[in-house]
């Protein structure tokens, strides 16, 4: 039987396994040595300022992780008891970030849901101002490709592992993201599960989503048209 172990200021971030061992809660639950399979996915809401000389954009969305942590699990004492709530620095999660990020993303109104199997659901609002390659040569005729890059941080790069969501569907965007712009329209979302060189010579898991936009084409004046 698991119990949480308290201090003068609540719940502290450990526990008493069965074995009577105590057991951070901080630490990943992977005693066994194996990775823990994460998913994650992305819920854009805005797609702002591109810029194609600077090739950079903003981007607001939500983004959502699971994994499993079966010290987390419980039995529900009333049919109203779905899950449990953590705060960040309860116990243990990702660190995520935006690998081709011009500087750190901001999260917001993070929750932390544990529910009894011990599945675990990580949430945060994101805003990034991210990097990308855009193909110049054919513009104003042109489509490009924006890239959002999400890895782990080096902490968690030897204990986590970026699994396939929805068979490649970890990215989508809310209906206004397709229409609010007047130069660029999103004609696809998708997304795929990478290895990338880690710092040390590994290689670390990396969750690679794409937007494609096709550019409106400009008359001298800069108004916009659509191609004949």
């Amino acid at each position: 039987m698991l119990a949480i172990l308290c201090a003068a200021g609540g719940a502290s971030a450990a526990y008493v396994a069965e074995s009577g061992a105590v057991v951070s809660l901080l630490s990943p639950p992977n005693s066994d040595g194996k990775l823990i399979p994460v998913t994650l996915e992305m819920r854009v809401t805005n797609i702002s300022d591109i810029d194609e000389v600077a090739q950079h954009f903003r981007m607001v969305g939500y983004l959502v992780a699971q994994w499993k942590d079966d010290r987390l699990a419980f039995t529900p004492k009333a049919a109203w008891e779905k899950y449990h709530i953590y705060s960040p620095g309860d116990v243990w999660c990702p660190h995520f970030d935006f690998g081709n990020g011009i500087v750190p993303h901001s999260a917001y109104d993070v929750s932390i849901r544990a529910y009894p199997d011990g599945k675990v659901k990580y949430m945060e609002r994101s805003s990034a101002e991210l990097s990308s390659a855009f193909r110049l040569k054919t513009f104003p005729f042109d489509t490009q490709k924006l890239e959002i890059l999400i890895h782990l941080s080096m902490s968690d790069a030897d204990s986590v592992d970026f699994v396939d969501l929805k068979g490649g569907r970890s990215l989508s965007a809310e209906p206004r993201v397709y229409s609010e712009h007047a130069q660029w329209t999103v004609t696809g979302l998708t997304s795929s599960v990478e290895r990338i060189p880690g710092l040390g010579g590994e290689s670390i898991s990396q969750v690679a989503l794409r937007s494609r936009l096709r550019a409106a084409t400009t008359s001298m004046s800069g108004r916009y048209f659509s191609p004949c």
